[in-house]
């Protein structure tokens, strides 16, 4: 009778240890993240995460450095704490607003890492939990971060959803799930929890697009697509680059128009937000599109 219990014991610790191993596995399966010089950069639910540390003991005079750096004030910045994040950190919050409304939110972590600081920058247009960020955070001052979420900062191909697609020598990152290639059109994706925050992520950022970057919206149609092999919506924009901009990009390329694709699309159980693009001077398809948008989509014929 003993042994039973004490068996049964160990079959129980032996779950638990392996369900909190698999919980973890499952916090990064939608990540996806590149390692510049310093910093590294990473992408999931919409939300891009910058980490980088620095060589400076976790008091007043290496977090004034630090602090400078990110455009912040030690002193008069007003400076908070998590108090369910059992590490030594100060947090700054700040937001974005357009048009009345509030378009993106960072939440800029300095955290004691040893004895070093480490930053844990998170900029975001649909606001992740705290506890989100607690287990990322953990996670990096941990370094329990899983290798196999990295890309190469040389692109060769790009990991897409669950397939990966060879790329040229012409194509560079952008950002984390976002590559551009030249004459070639440009891609920017995200994986999110559902598909309603992926439509509210892409209707932000059509938002942002226009206001914030300063395009005159010319048209906007909802088309027919194939999207990675199934039929679906995408919203067509076309702009005109307003101000410097447009007469900087005339003089240097020549172009005068962005064409912009918006898509949220359930794809092989993830849920993608996609924003596709090209310029009015890219070298286009017969398909009617340049080759980077070809590869995950196609134009239904009315």
């Amino acid at each position: 009778m003993q042994l039973m219990k004490k068996t049964l014991l160990l079959c129980m610790l032996c779950f638990f240890v392996i369900q909190a191993h698999a919980q973890k596995k499952d916090f990064f399966q939608n990540f996806q993240g590149i390692k510049n010089a310093n910093a590294v950069f990473y992408n999931v639910y919409g939300t891009t995460i910058t980490t980088e540390t620095f060589s400076y003991g976790f008091q007043e005079k290496g977090l004034k450095k630090i602090f400078r750096k990110y455009k912040f004030n030690f002193k008069k910045t007003p400076k908070k704490q998590d108090p369910k994040l059992a590490l030594q950190h100060y947090v700054v919050r700040d937001s974005t607003l357009v048009k009345n409304r509030y378009v993106s939110f960072d939440d800029v972590f300095f955290v004691k890492n040893e004895e070093d600081i480490s930053v844990i920058y998170f900029n975001e247009i649909s606001k992740t939990t705290p506890q989100f960020k607690r287990e990322f955070i953990r996670a990096y001052i941990e370094n329990r971060i899983p290798t196999a979420i990295f890309r190469p900062s040389k692109v060769d191909s790009i990991l897409f959803v669950n397939r990966y697609i060879k790329l040229g020598p012409s194509c560079r990152w952008m950002g984390v799930r976002n590559v551009q290639c030249s004459s070639r059109g440009q891609m920017d994706w995200s994986i999110h929890q559902t598909l309603e925050k992926a439509t509210e992520h892409t209707k932000l950022r059509a938002f942002i697009n226009r206001y914030q970057k300063k395009l005159k919206l010319i048209s906007k149609d909802t088309i027919a697509v194939r999207f990675e092999g199934k039929k679906t919506k995408a919203v067509k924009m076309v702009y005109h680059v307003k101000g410097v901009n447009s007469l900087v990009l005339k003089m240097s390329s020549g172009a005068k128009q962005l064409i912009v694709y918006y898509i949220v699309q359930e794809v092989k159980g993830k849920n993608i937000s996609c924003i596709l693009s090209h310029w009015d001077i890219d070298q286009i398809r017969p398909n009617g599109l340049p080759a980077l948008l070809s590869e995950v989509m196609q134009l239904e014929e009315n």
